[in-house]
């Protein structure tokens, strides 16, 4: 099942305990953390600020408490959209195409979500990740137009996957990702 800690209250570590208790007494065996930007990233300072985010290390005991039960904790994060929270921060600005996607083609971009990868990787045993992917509308109709002219929205998608994917296979993981792009 998932769990979605990036809308309305983050659930704390206690909540998420309470419900790998309920998963389990029915027999699951993978909880699906929704998570946009409400991981802690020790060199983005407004990455799920104020809105409460895991640490590292609340992401290793969930991920421990979870194992003790044999279920596995996978990661569903957003590699290009549903960034809305985190764009709207001065940090953000270089990473900004729209709203809610981030710009493509760009490095700063990338080492971010280089950097939610390493992270949300390294904390939890698994080897897979959902890299969202979802909803990215009105790509490249913002600071990417700006500064690319138009590209079809098929190109850029298909470029930023070409770029994405040797971020996720260095980690040693294995995607998935939403269907409706």
């Amino acid at each position: 099942t998932m769990v979605d800690t990036s809308r309305n209250a983050v659930p704390t570590l206690s909540a998420i305990y309470r419900f790998i208790d309920h998963l389990a007494i029915m027999g699951y065996d993978t909880l699906l953390m929704y998570m946009e930007d409400t991981i802690k990233l020790e060199n983005y300072e407004y990455f799920g600020y104020m809105r409460g985010r895991y640490t590292p290390d609340d992401l290793k005991a969930m991920d421990d408490y979870a194992f003790e039960y044999g279920m596995e904790i996978l990661p569903c994060i957003q590699c290009y959209a549903h960034m809305e929270k985190y764009l709207i921060w001065p940090e953000a600005a270089p990473i900004k195409d729209t709203t809610t996607v981030m710009l493509a083609r760009e490095d700063k971009t990338f080492a971010l979500v280089e950097e939610i990868i390493r992270v949300t990787s390294s904390c939890l045993r698994t080897n897979r990740i959902h890299i969202g992917m979802d909803e990215a509308w009105n790509m490249g109709r913002g600071a990417f137009l700006t500064k690319h002219g138009y590209v079809p929205p098929f190109d850029i998608f298909n470029e930023y996957m070409d770029r994405l994917m040797p971020i996720v296979r260095k980690y040693g993981l294995t995607a998935m990702m939403w269907s409706d792009m």
